[in-house]
Formats: C-alpha cells, sequence, structure tokens
C-alpha cells in the first residue's frame, strides 16, 4: 500500500483489514503526535496535545472550479446565477499530496489557549482570525493553511457536484445541521464523505486571489477564502452560493478581514 499513489476513490473503498495496516502506519509514524484510530468515517488522528481531531486526505489530480454540469445545476436553483462564472474558471485537475486535515475549524477554546486571549464567543464555536493569528495557531500545533487547490478537494472528498452532498439543496432542516456554529461534537454534524465537516464558516487558505485560475494578475495583498453560507444563515436570498465547492472570494471583500481556519498536518515518507 503506497499512500503517495491513494486517490480518494481507493481509500474510500479500503476494506477493513486495509484500514487497520493504515492506521498502523500512521500510527507507528506518528505515534509522538497523534493518537490514530478507524470509525466510520475513515482514519482518525486526534493531536495529542490540543486534542483536534484530524482525517485523511489522500493526494493525487483532483476536479478544480465550476463545471459546465455544475453551472447547469446552480441556474436550475437560481437563473441569472448569482456569482462570477470566471473567478471558478477555467477547471482543471489540481495535484495534491497526502494529509491530515483537522476534521472542524479550529475552535475558539483552542484559539483562546494558543494566543492567550479572552473572547465572550462560546469555546466551541469557530474562531474568527487575522491571517497572523491564525498562522500562529497553525505553526503552534505544527500546522498550516490548505492552499486553495487543497481546500476544495477537501470539500468535494472526491465529487464533481455543485455541493459535496449533490446538485440540489437540501430542506432548512438538512441545512440548518451543515451550517451548524457549535463544534464540541464533529461526529454529530453532517460530514462529507471523508468525514470533514463545519465547511461552510470561510476559511484562510494560502493561496493568493486571482480573478480566474488563468489570469496572471494575482493580489498578493489578498488571500483567498473558501466557503461561507453559515455567516449569512438563515437566508434570505442567494446566499447557497457560499456553499457550492468552487466558490472563493479575495479576502479583502471581509469587512473585518477575519476568517475561519482548518489545519493541514502534512504527511512525508508514506510506503507503508
Amino acid at each position: 500500500m503506497d499512500i503517495s499513489r491513494m486517490t480518494i476513490d481507493d481509500y474510500t473503498n479500503l476494506s477493513s483489514e486495509q484500514l487497520e495496516k493504515l492506521r498502523k502506519a500512521i500510527r507507528n509514524e506518528y505515534k509522538t503526535l497523534f493518537e490514530v484510530s478507524v470509525d466510520h468515517r475513515g482514519i482518525l488522528a486526534v493531536h495529542q496535545t490540543s486534542n483536534i481531531r484530524f482525517r485523511l486526505l489522500p493526494g493525487g489530480k483532483y476536479h478544480i472550479g465550476l463545471s459546465s454540469s455544475e453551472e447547469e445545476a446552480a441556474r436550475r436553483i437560481a437563473d441569472p446565477f448569482p456569482a462570477t462564472v470566471e473567478e471558478m474558471r477555467p477547471v482543471f485537475r489540481g495535484f495534491i499530496n497526502p494529509l491530515l486535515v483537522s476534521e472542524v475549524p479550529v475552535t475558539s477554546h483552542v484559539a483562546r489557549t494558543i494566543l492567550n486571549t479572552e473572547t465572550a464567543i462560546n469555546d466551541w464555536n469557530p474562531a474568527w482570525l487575522a491571517e497572523a493569528e491564525g498562522r500562529q495557531v497553525a505553526k503552534a500545533l505544527g500546522c498550516r493553511f490548505l492552499d486553495e487547490v487543497e481546500w476544495e478537494t477537501m470539500c468535494r472528498a472526491g465529487t464533481t457536484t455543485l455541493f459535496p452532498f449533490g446538485d440540489e439543496l437540501p430542506d432548512d432542516e438538512v441545512l440548518e445541521r451543515w451550517m451548524a456554529y457549535e463544534l464540541s461534537d464533529p461526529m454529530a454534524l453532517p460530514a462529507n464523505k471523508l468525514g470533514f465537516a463545519g465547511l461552510y464558516f470561510g476559511e484562510w487558505t494560502n493561496s493568493f486571489f486571482r480573478s480566474s485560475y488563468q489570469s496572471r494578475v494575482t493580489d498578493f495583498g489578498s488571500r483567498v477564502v473558501r466557503g461561507g453560507g453559515a455567516h449569512f444563515w438563515p437566508w434570505q436570498d442567494d446566499e447557497w452560493v457560499w456553499c457550492m465547492s468552487a466558490v472563493r472570494m479575495p479576502a479583502s471583500a471581509l469587512p473585518e478581514g477575519r476568517c475561519a481556519v482548518r489545519l493541514a498536518f502534512d504527511l512525508f515518507r508514506w510506503h507503508t
């Protein structure tokens, strides 16, 4: 089993015996950092000092951007389409290395502990952090931000539909659970097929914004932010667009310049 060549489809089709072999390999490599187990969502690696829960994001090449079929699905929900299509084009195959990625964004409790700050926000809500604060938290835990190709791959979890849950919006009762701010029990939250939840708070990435993927003009003063639909819930109009897997925006468009943070931990030397 070579995890460097294991795709999302390969991973989600592993037998229980193969998952156990993978669990042991990760445990043996990172036993001083993580407690590693397997549950019905796959590999679970719990960071020993912070108790942050990580899931495996396999490497490979994956669909990035808004495809024609996804645009058609979006226009069935609202036409004219209330988003800038060009920002999510052209569609391409993006490559990522295998990672451990936090199951949900960093909570206020974790951020407050690391940054030594006081906050009135619920400890188990996502932390809203300036970029420098987010990087300080990530560095303290031996992690980093995802780049936007990694983020979209994490969000899609192998899907090529408009949302991780399909091409249509579920009813409000289901959406309410996807938009929930309470992150204390990730297993009680809806998740994509790789076990990632809390996808819609608007998250920092490492990537600088360009107006399209083929643009040669990069806004080096503004990082790409991904997700965001939970900010506007309950929706009044077309805020559902911020739940599309392909949606992206510049941090410079944010009035307060604060976002959620999802952590990435790089995996190396994988030949198990």
